[in-house]
């Protein structure tokens, strides 16, 4: 599905499909805040599969699938069974 740029109010890069969702599904992140922060949505979910789904200026890592919250080594165990299912195992 293609994306394109948008900004919002505080000049933060955005990337929405054509149903306005914030969404990329490149591996770049569909979120860019001016004060360097990364985010990865697919469909106005948080979610990323192989890294955390935000990362912060300071440092910081978020892990989500589907919409869901892990703590780092959840997210390790639920991103494989993430990986296993979509290949049909």
């Amino acid at each position: 599905m293609n994306s394109f740029r948008t900004y919002d109010v505080n000049g933060d890069v955005v990337w929405r499909n054509v149903k306005r969702e914030i969404h990329q599904d490149n591996g770049e992140p569909a979120v860019i805040s001016v004060k360097g922060q990364k985010e990865w949505w697919q469909h106005n979910i948080r979610h990323r599969i192989g890294g955390p789904a935000i990362i912060s200026p300071y440092g910081i890592h978020l892990y989500y699938i589907k919409g869901l919250e892990y703590s780092y080594e959840d997210y390790c165990i639920k991103s494989l069974e993430f990986k296993l299912e979509e290949l049909g195992l």
